[in-house]
């Protein structure tokens, strides 16, 4: 059994589905459950972009509804589950699982609430990776690569009607990012054959197949014809629509906009962290922290000898997951921050080093909760980035186009940070880093304890 650590309840359950099942569990009929939600729901999930695992998902009103009432069902099948030969930590692993269904029937009030699109996800961007990392070995697998082509035009019709159904809802992408998505969709649709994508990763697996060259040059025209057709002709009617939509978008940002964004905001900080937080509170907390992070870094900048700054480790865990991303980033914070306040004596640039992360990752939570529930404006969060941070006008105006389009995503690492120090209290930081990695998952989820303003500085 491979053996997680240091995870959300429900991102346990994110990873063990997103990665599969099979032999996971002993109990066979628990199995089957799983084997089932993996295949009818969870690999239909509307609400996980992921780059690492491209999907083309039928965006459409009709199926996120039909996804909704079949996570329902599923739900209902595992409060009925007889749980009572489950042994170790299945239990656990089970209980992830109904928390992963609970967490994604929160979203009923705000299943529309969501962009569906931007210019960091969406089908424009996940169909030509979803086509490169097709395996194609036989002459049938060749025609399936074909035929799934040929159903580009009728995903992005989807899209478009799920965006259309999301702008009557009065949820419509801002203008400046909407324009970033046309433009994605201009580039695709002008691309010429030879750097196309979709042709060029036809070509390469075509090349590898024991065929004839004139069966193969049948098989390379008919792939260009169905790019032109079908997969250009939906990149330009969604380019189209978007186009449309930019005369009743604003440059305005942020979800507090949007009917009950209040409570939606509330609901994408509890998806990512798997805790309840008042984003008033930890903006004042967050606001405290960055004085402080500030404070200690002017300090260490101005003792002689400091040297170069240490570089932090970014691939200590796997990053399956946007879900786990978030978790992921907030305990290597942690980890760096329990070896700081552990070791008697600290290299400066060590210290500097980690502080720049934190930094960061503070000001992306401020950021985060400024612009969609504190009402910022585009300008005034950029700024609020360049005053607090070495990064240039470009960097900081990508770092906000970010934050709007996935509200609560960016300001979830910070947040696991502090609740982990505050999970830590009564302990030192390593007696309690080593107790996780003893403990296994931790069900952060459950205990749903607020972050105080009594968080331990460094």
């Amino acid at each position: 059994m491979r053996q997680w650590q240091f995870v959300f309840t429900i991102l346990v359950a994110l990873l063990l589905l997103n990665s599969g099942c099979n032999g996971v569990f002993r109990g066979n009929d628990f199995e089957g459950v799983v084997a089932e939600i993996q295949e009818n729901l969870v690999a239909s999930d509307p609400f996980i972009y992921d780059s690492s695992n491209p999907r083309i998902l039928n965006l459409s009103p009709k199926n996120t509804n039909e996804w909704f009432e079949l996570a329902k069902q599923y739900r209902t099948e595992l409060i009925a589950f007889d749980t009572a030969n489950l042994v170790g930590n299945e239990k656990a692993q089970f209980d992830a699982l109904l928390n992963y269904l609970n967490i994604s029937l929160q979203r009923d009030s705000f299943m529309f609430h969501d962009y569906a699109i931007s210019h960091l996800y969406g089908p424009h961007l996940s169909a030509p990776k979803f086509f490169e990392q097709k395996t194609i070995e036989t002459r049938k697998d060749l025609n399936t690569y074909l035929d799934d082509l040929n159903d580009v035009e009728v995903r992005f019709g989807e899209l478009v009607d799920g965006l259309e159904h999301r702008r009557k809802l009065g949820v419509v992408l801002p203008s400046f990012i909407l324009r970033k998505v046309i433009a994605q969709c201009d580039s695709f649709a002008e691309l010429p054959a030879e750097d196309c994508p979709f042709i060029r990763s036809f070509e390469t697996k075509l090349a590898k197949i024991d065929l004839s060259e004139d069966e193969k040059k049948v098989l390379q025209a008919k792939c260009t014809e169905t790019v032109s057709g079908s997969v250009n002709t939906g990149y330009k009617r969604l380019a189209a629509y978007l186009r449309q939509l930019e005369h009743q978008s604003v440059s305005v940002a942020g979800v507090w906009q949007l009917p009950k964004g209040e409570d939606y905001y509330g609901f994408t900080l509890r998806y990512y962290c798997g805790v309840e937080n008042d984003p008033r509170q930890l903006y004042d907390l967050g606001k405290t922290q960055l004085a402080a992070i500030e404070g200690e870094l002017a300090i260490l900048n101005s003792m002689k000898g400091n040297g170069e700054e240490t570089a932090i480790e970014q691939d200590a865990y796997p990053t399956e997951s946007i879900q786990f991303r978030c978790y992921y980033a907030g305990l290597r914070l942690y980890e760096q921050y329990a070896r700081i306040v552990s070791e008697s004596s600290v290299d400066p640039s060590e210290k500097a080093a980690y502080l720049r992360t934190d930094q960061l990752s503070t000001i992306k939570l401020m950021v985060d909760i400024g612009i969609h529930q504190k009402q910022w404006l585009r300008e005034q969060a950029v700024m609020f980035i360049k005053e607090h941070s070495n990064l240039m006008d470009l960097e900081a105006q990508q770092m906000v186009d970010e934050i709007v389009v996935k509200p609560g995503y960016y300001a979830a690492p910070k947040i696991v940070l502090m609740h982990l120090i505050e999970l830590q209290q009564g302990r030192s930081a390593a007696e309690f880093l080593e107790e996780l990695k003893e403990a296994g998952p931790t069900p952060l989820i459950r205990l749903q304890k607020p972050v105080s303003s009594s968080v331990e500085e460094v």
